[in-house]
């Protein structure tokens, strides 16, 4: 099962990193670089979680954390980014994006340096039983604020692409919207799962 969930995981690095190639390929606006932020940040996650997923002790899987959540945290922006620029939504003044940046980034810096204090995880084990060698995380209240801020950039991402295709005459425009909607709502499902 465990080499099973590692080629599957394998099999997701090199769609994301085909993604990534394919959209970097093309020259567009700023919605187009936000979005290849996004893939970019995605790439991060995913390598970042084989490392953690393959590590066979504890330092690797801590250090993988760090890609992680420079990934993870930067992804939820740069798409949010994307989705209101798409979208036209000119509302949120550039400092906003400045201070959610400046957020994900002490997120990222406590990921980074989270061995030597509890402001993240309240505590890092290296568990050996199970289907494989594992980093079990406890939560500390930074963990549950990253996660709320996470899913509210989400939810408000999503709530913009539905308000756009209601608005929206063209038939075909009102399809891309629906499935931008869709794929918008995915991530946070998986947050709540």
């Amino acid at each position: 099962m465990y080499q099973t969930l590692v080629i599957a995981h394998v099999v997701m690095i090199i769609a994301t990193m085909v993604s990534t190639i394919a959209l970097a390929r093309i020259r567009g606006s700023v919605e187009h670089k936000y979005l290849l932020l996004t893939c970019v940040c995605v790439d991060l996650y995913t390598i970042g979680y084989y490392v953690e997923l393959t590590a066979e002790n504890i330092d690797v899987a801590v250090t993988s954390l760090g890609f992680q959540y420079t990934g993870l945290g930067l992804a939820s922006l740069c798409y949010s980014m994307f989705v209101f620029n798409y979208c036209k939504v000119k509302i949120v003044p550039p400092w906003v994006w400045r201070v959610l940046a400046g957020y994900f980034m002490i997120i990222i810096a406590l990921v980074v340096t989270c061995r030597h204090h509890t402001y993240y995880y309240s505590s890092i084990r290296w568990i050996e039983e199970g289907l494989f060698p594992h980093l079990n995380l406890g939560r500390s209240p930074m963990f549950w604020c990253f996660t709320v801020m996470q899913t509210t950039l989400l939810v408000i991402s999503s709530v913009v692409v539905w308000f756009r295709r209601k608005r929206s005459l063209k038939k075909n425009e009102r399809k891309q919207l629906t499935f931008l909607f869709v794929e918008t709502l995915i991530p946070v499902l998986g947050i709540l799962a």
